[in-house]
């Protein structure tokens, strides 16, 4: 005869806070050891409930929220673990706890194998342990959550980044074909429900197999990492960029008119070959590109198709000398090429009407008070409306003294306004200041003004080789009571030479230093040793690009008395 079912442990109400554990089968001899141990006067914060078969405990599962299963060894009689198995399989989230005699140590190691936190002896385990015990398995069983939680995490982290891989190009991070493709085939769809123009811009490095072949490929990836930040910088997120193999890249331009299209492609040109890029080895080599470009319709859906299209304007413009930009037929443009040749974006230069001024306050750091502003240049040409921009165009068609001074006297006359205790900062590249003389410069500054508001900045980068070549002009500013500034100090080149040479009134921070400098020590100390450098030749520092207010208060720390950056104010 079966042996008559125990009274069942009675049910009662959860309290708030309560460990409910939900108990399943048990001998009459284990029911009255878990009666006995609830009742001991330590335990007030457990309700229990209790079935007497798997089935039941797995519709309880379904309805209760559960904080712990109590599991009867009764179950595992004759090494049967189909229905712990069964039950486990459907109460992951909640912890298991097996309670009965032991009579087989194998059967204890398979129950906590297949997922038991504890087994507890009715034997041998006192009353008083025994919440401790059902209370450190849901603790156990909530460290174990969260840590899968957070694996899960992590691993969807690390898919999401492997599938972001499949779209990158491993050297310099760029949309590779694949990644190019998809943008692609989203925008050729957007083609046919709305109006929108999408360009396509080839670029090939001319001459690249010569850098690999005097300097090796290392030096070669060097270059193209080099390419990749200055075709960066100038797109500004006005198009996407990819790497298409070897010395290729190609750009998506969406939005942009077909004027603007071919405009974009002159300055991404430009920015490519306007500066050397520097090796290990000490060697500097200029890079230049050919561009072909064509306007996409919907009969183009492929980064393939879109090369062939692309290589003969490609092609037109290496048999064009390099170095140069061919769009193919412009649809849609019925203006031609006249109104956006470089020839024409020169000659609306050379008037000067297209330009104004902005200007961005200087503030000190220790109350943020304005103490002055630095005027910046701004072009009304469109792709071309910042100076690195149309200053570039300038400097390939020798035009660059004569923009430049246009854009010194509309920064003059737009200072005019400003109260007289607040300096006026203006930019000057160094050739203008060695083919105007300075007594010209200096007869566009207002008569009754006191000429030691005004600071002329000389951008670091701009300096090349022996800097004693702008002695003279240099010396003749500060007789006249002008200040002068060097902009853009730790560039990347010995700014020591130039510091000591030209002893300027101000040292101006490049804001690559400044951006970030909370999270780097190495630039604190370099920051440290170039303040350090400036109080010794007497000049006041500057912090450019403060962007940020961490680096704000680093800055404050370390003593830099002067700052400006978007944090502080923008150009307006």
């Amino acid at each position: 005869m079966s042996q008559p079912k125990p009274a069942p442990i009675p049910k009662e109400k959860p309290k708030a806070r309560d460990v409910r554990i939900l108990v399943v089968g048990g001998t009459s001899e284990e029911v009255q050891f878990i009666q006995e141990w609830s009742e001991f006067p330590d335990s007030p914060s457990l309700t229990f409930s209790h079935v007497f078969s798997v089935g039941e405990a797995l519709e309880q599962i379904k309805t209760d929220v559960l904080d712990l299963i109590l599991f009867s060894s009764s179950f595992l009689a004759g090494r049967n673990f189909d229905l712990f198995f069964k039950l486990r399989a459907h109460s992951l989230s909640c912890p298991l706890v097996v309670f009965g005699k032991i009579v087989d140590e194998t059967i204890v190691l398979k129950a906590m194998r297949g997922g038991a936190q504890d087994w507890i002896d009715i034997a041998s385990v006192p009353a008083a342990e025994v919440e401790l015990r059902l209370k450190r398995a849901v603790e156990r069983q909530k460290v174990s959550a969260k840590e899968l939680q957070s694996l899960a995490g992590e691993l969807e982290e690390a898919r999401i980044q492997l599938r972001s891989l499949e779209n990158r190009d491993s050297l310099t991070g760029l949309l590779n074909r694949q990644g190019l493709q998809q943008i692609l085939s989203g925008k050729i769809q957007l083609l046919g429900t709305q109006p929108m123009n999408l360009a396509v811009l080839l670029i090939d490095l001319d001459d690249f197999r010569r850098v690999n072949e005097t300097w090796g490929h290392v030096s070669g990836d060097v270059v193209l990492k080099e390419v990749t930040a200055k075709l960066r910088a100038v797109l500004r997120g006005r198009g996407f960029l990819g790497r298409i193999g070897g010395n290729q890249f190609m750009v998506l331009v969406t939005g942009m008119e077909a004027e603007n299209s071919r405009r974009l492609a002159e300055a991404v040109r430009l920015a490519i070959s306007s500066s050397s890029i520097s090796l290990s080895s000490g060697s500097a080599v200029t890079i230049t590109a050919s561009i072909g470009g064509i306007l996409v319709s919907q009969t183009s859906p492929s980064i393939d198709e879109l090369l062939t299209k692309t290589h003969a304007a490609l092609i037109q413009s290496k048999n064009d000398g390099k170095n140069r930009v061919c769009f193919d037929r412009l649809e849609h443009d019925g203006g031609g090429e006249e109104r956006y040749s470089l020839a024409h974006i020169l000659q609306a230069m050379k008037t000067g009407e297209r330009f104004r001024s902005v200007k961005q306050p200087i503030v000190n750091l220790r109350d943020l008070s304005e103490v002055g502003y630095e005027f910046l240049s701004r072009s009304s040409i469109e792709v071309f409306e910042l100076p690195d921009d149309f200053f570039r165009v300038c400097q390939e068609d020798n035009m660059l003294t004569l923009v430049d001074h246009q854009c010194f006297k509309i920064c003059i006359a737009a200072g005019r306004s400003l109260p007289q205790n607040l300096s006026r900062h203006l930019n000057l590249f160094p050739s203008t200041l060695l083919d105007i003389p300075i007594r010209h410069l200096l007869d566009v500054i207002p008569n009754g003004k006191s000429k030691s508001v005004y600071c002329i900045e000389i951008s670091e980068q701009q300096i090349i080789g022996d800097p004693s070549y702008l002695s003279n002009a240099v010396n003749e500013l500060k007789q006249a009571g002008i200040r002068v500034a060097i902009d853009d100090v730790g560039f990347g080149r010995s700014c020591v030479e130039n510091l000591i040479l030209l002893e300027p009134d101000i040292v101006k921070i490049d804001k690559r230093w400044i951006h970030g400098i909370s999270r780097d020590s190495v630039r604190k100390r370099s920051l440290k040793r170039l303040l350090n450098m400036s109080e010794a030749l007497g000049a006041e520092v500057i912090a450019e690009g403060i962007e940020l207010e961490e680096d704000l208060e680093v800055l404050k720390e370390l003593g830099v008395p002067y700052g400006q950056g978007f944090l502080l104010g923008t150009p307006s």
